[in-house]
């Protein structure tokens, strides 16, 4: 996730932090890279959509049913 960078696969310009915010940044730049204009497919905008709208259903789930999906631990065995 950190290395390597994220960069424009056709002019390779490593994108800046505020670039690369999910959903936002790419309706900002309107669907474009900044520096050569080219446009970013609509399946990553699709694809950080659906994975955010999962990522809210499971924590609504979780926070709805007081966590019983989450593996219970026994009580620490070692002083």
């Amino acid at each position: 996730l950190l290395w390597p960078p994220s960069r424009c696969p056709v002019c390779l310009h490593r994108l800046k932090l505020i670039d690369n915010v999910p959903v936002v940044s790419w309706l900002r730049l309107r669907g474009k890279c900044r520096h050569c204009g080219t446009a970013i497919p609509r399946s990553y905008l699709r694809t950080e959509v659906r994975f955010g709208l999962l990522f809210l259903a499971l924590t609504y789930v979780e926070i709805h049913t007081g966590g019983l999906n989450l593996p219970v631990r026994g009580a620490n065995q070692y002083p």
